[in-house]
This record gives C-alpha cells, sequence and structure tokens, in this order.
C-alpha cells in the first residue's frame, strides 16, 4: 500500500507500491550528503614551501555513486552545497625521492571561514623517510568540520596542500594503467550545523 507520513507539512517516510521502495527525509536521515574526490595526476612538490594541490576530480568508476548535491571543486578550493557537520576523511599517498637527506612530507586540509580570505591548518597527514630511501606509503587523517555558512563573507570552504622538506617528492595520483584510486578523501554531511 501506498502512504506517506508527515508530521505538519514535513514527509518523514513515503512507500511507493510501484516501486516497493520506502524513502526517509533529512529529518530521519541526517546522511544527506556524501561525496569522494580522487588525485586525478601524481601532484610533484617541487619545492619545500606550503603548496596548493590541484588536480581532483570525482571517480570514474560505473560503479561510483554519492548521495546529494556533493562538493563544488575549482582551482584547488572545494565549497559546500550546504550547512551541516561533515566529516572528512583523508588518505594520501606520498612518494618521497630522499636522495642524500631524510624527508618529510606533510598533507594538510585548510580551512577558511571568511569567504576563502585566508585559510587554517586543519588536518595533518605526515609521513618520514630516512636517507637515500624512497618511501611510498599511505597516511591518514580524519576530522569533523562545522559548516555554519556557505555563501557571504563567513562561507566556510577547504583546500589540500602538501608542504615538504625536500623537493622532489610526489604526492601519488589515480593510478592511470588500471583507474585504481590513490591518493582521495570522502567528506560525508553527519548532522546539521552545530
Amino acid at each position: 500500500m501506498s502512504g506517506t507520513l508527515s508530521i505538519g507539512n514535513k514527509e518523514i517516510f513515503n512507500h511507493s507500491d510501484a516501486t516497493d521502495k520506502v524513502t526517509t527525509s533529512e529529518f530521519v536521515s541526517p546522511i544527506i550528503e556524501i561525496d569522494q574526490w580522487v588525485l586525478d595526476t601524481t601532484f610533484d612538490s617541487t619545492t619545500t614551501n606550503e603548496t596548493l594541490v590541484t588536480g581532483w576530480a570525482r571517480p570514474t568508476h560505473s560503479f561510483f555513486g554519492r548521495i546529494g548535491t556533493g562538493l563544488t571543486y575549482s582551482a584547488g578550493t572545494f565549497t559546500f552545497p550546504k550547512t551541516g557537520l561533515y566529516q572528512i576523511n583523508l588518505h594520501a599517498l606520498p612518494r618521497e625521492n630522499t636522495g642524500n637527506a631524510d624527508s618529510e612530507m606533510v598533507t594538510l586540509v585548510r580551512v577558511s571561514v571568511n569567504n576563502g580570505s585566508s585559510y587554517s591548518h586543519f588536518l595533518h597527514a605526515i609521513d618520514a623517510a630516512e636517507t637515500n630511501y624512497s618511501a611510498r606509503s599511505g597516511t591518514s587523517t580524519h576530522g569533523l568540520l562545522n559548516v555554519t555558512s556557505i555563501s557571504g563573507a563567513n562561507a566556510v570552504s577547504f583546500q589540500i596542500a602538501v608542504e615538504s622538506l625536500s623537493s622532489g617528492n610526489q604526492l601519488m595520483g589515480r593510478n592511470t594503467s588500471n583507474n585504481g584510486i590513490r591518493t582521495n578523501f570522502i567528506i560525508q554531511r553527519i548532522g546539521v550545523a552545530q
């Protein structure tokens, strides 16, 4: 039997006889946004300074899916489709070509709460390698980001950057031979803004 359960004018559940599916509203399930982005090509770090990582894209696999609108991306900066509390999970795959010196590579998430006027460090994923050793190991970092505004002077946005102790290090992008995902992040809205 088809039917809808509502409180006031807010739809809570809806059942369709045609598809035999039950849908729920945000009121019942706050997870209305989940998105994934991958580093599409390997990023070469040519300096020891903090450098913005560009070249992000959504996975191209036929079985990739997301819920909601998802993030908007432009020139290294990500913005949000709606306010809320978001969980971000970043997995970075650095490759350090250390040569004659010890090396460290930091992949970091930096956040702006003033419409991109300035950014602050939020999350760090750190990888280190010893002299004359080429390291390729995954590092991860996770956090909760409270997005209280998506427009105007207080709009929240974020970027991913790298910082190295030596030049020549890389952040590994998508495997071009088999489309395998390497450096990537998943972001999920888990509730309303706090």
